[in-house]
C-alpha cells in the first residue's frame, strides 16, 4: 500500500485531484458510525487547497518505501525503552494487524496494554475519537500516574 501511495501515478492523482484526501474522506464517511459534516470535511480539505502542499503526504509515503535501514535501526533502538508502559491502540479492521504489526509491537513492549477499537480501520481516532481519548485517559490514570 505504501508503495502504491508513494508511486508517481498516485502523486499525479493527489496533486491534480487531491485524490488521497478525497478517497479517504469518501470511504471514512461511508461508515455508519462516522458522519462528517460538510464543515468537518472542509477542515480536512483546507490545508490542501494549495496544490504544492499536496506533495508532502506523497513524499512521506515515498520516503517510507526507501527507509528499510532506518526503520530496522529504529526497531533496535526501541528495545532500549522496552521497560516503559505502552498503550497500543489499533482498529480491529486495520490491515496492519494481519501483517503482524500489533504482535510485533507487543513483543517490543512487554508492559503494553493493547486495545482493539471495534469497527475501526487504520486510524481509530477518526472513527471514535471519544473512545480513544477515554482509553488514553484510563491508561494514564491506571498505569502512568500509578508508577
Amino acid at each position: 500500500m505504501v508503495g502504491l501511495v508513494g508511486s508517481p501515478l498516485f502523486r499525479f492523482l493527489s496533486y491534480h485531484f487531491n485524490f488521497f484526501l478525497e478517497y479517504t474522506l469518501k470511504h471514512i464517511t461511508k461508515r455508519p458510525q462516522q458522519h462528517f459534516s460538510e464543515r468537518e470535511k472542509q477542515a480536512y480539505r483546507e490545508p490542501n487547497l494549495n496544490r504544492a502542499v499536496r506533495r508532502y503526504s506523497h513524499d512521506l509515503f515515498r520516503s517510507v518505501t526507501k527507509s528499510h535501514d532506518y526503520l530496522a535501526d529504529l526497531e533496535q533502538r526501541l528495545r532500549a525503552i522496552k521497560g516503559i508502559p505502552a498503550l497500543l491502540i489499533f482498529g480491529d479492521r486495520d490491515g496492519t494487524i494481519k501483517m503482524g504489526w500489533l504482535t510485533r509491537l507487543e513483543r517490543i513492549f512487554p508492559r503494553h496494554r493493547s486495545i482493539l477499537m471495534k469497527g475501526s480501520h487504520h486510524f481509530p481516532q477518526i472513527y471514535d475519537s471519544a473512545a480513544v481519548a477515554q482509553a488514553i485517559g484510563r491508561f494514564w490514570d491506571e498505569v502512568v500516574t500509578a508508577a
